[in-house]
């Protein structure tokens, strides 16, 4: 017995419905991730404009104090100035002001939680086969757990010394980055939905969206990742081929 026309009609309608809506939930996800990817920069990039600023003014201030030869106040006010310039410094070191404004913000944001971030950086990314902008992403994520996961050692007890470290280098092949905590391992019972939109072990909502997001910027732009987890550290591992067309 043959389908009457109608029905033909509402069903295409309806599986056409259905098509548009899935790619418009697809595309509203990617616009959200982008505003706030955006919104992200813009901070990182007011932050570091009120470091210059502020960084002039101290300037004044030391050459007032050299002035009038006060030097041991002139000592005490330039050993939090040197602590600072270092920090800021360490950040800087690739040709990407994006990428160096996230190094920067980072620093910042693992020592207000108590976290030594290391920076270990041997690449100017200057030939990157993807935008700075997805790359930020890609590292803002993977940062942003590693800070979390560095301060869980298990359920009661906080990791004696949480520690991130970052490092970025390249060969004639390819652009490698790694980050890696010394917090608690992934459990095994996880492992196989770390990667799922929404999944996260944190009881706040609004979690669970960084590794699948990483995941679907490697497949967009070619790149491969391994990772590994034990009871000593953590290590995501990430490679982008050079000269990729995308």
């Amino acid at each position: 017995m043959s389908i009457p026309m109608y029905l033909t009609v509402i069903l295409v309608t309806a599986l056409c419905v259905f098509v548009l809506w899935r790619i418009s939930v697809k595309q509203k996800r990617e616009y959200d991730n982008l505003v706030n990817a955006y919104r992200q920069l813009e901070k990182w990039n007011t932050q570091l404009r009120a470091q210059r600023h502020d960084h002039l003014n101290q300037l004044h201030v030391i050459s007032g104090l050299l002035e009038v030869e006060e030097y041991d106040a002139l000592r005490d006010y330039i050993k939090p100035i040197c602590h600072e310039l270092e920090r800021t410094g360490k950040a800087i070191r690739t040709d990407s002001a994006a990428i160096n404004a996230l190094f920067a913000a980072k620093i910042g944001e693992a020592e207000r939680n108590g976290v030594h971030l290391i920076l270990e950086v041997s690449s100017s990314l200057a030939a990157l086969p993807l935008p700075d902008w997805d790359l930020v992403r890609i590292l803002a994520n993977l940062i942003d757990n590693a800070i979390t996961a560095s301060l869980r050692s298990d359920e009661t007890e906080k990791t004696p010394k949480p520690t991130v470290t970052v490092q970025v280098s390249e060969n004639a092949c390819q652009y490698l980055f790694e980050v890696r905590n010394n917090g608690a391992g992934i459990p095994e019972e996880n492992r196989e939905r770390i990667f799922s939109a929404g999944f996260s072990t944190k009881k706040e909502s609004g979690h669970g969206m960084g590794l699948y997001i990483v995941k679907q910027l490697l497949q967009k732009y070619h790149g491969m990742l391994t990772w590994r987890s034990d009871d000593i550290q953590t290590v995501f591992q990430i490679c982008f081929r050079k000269e990729v067309q995308t």
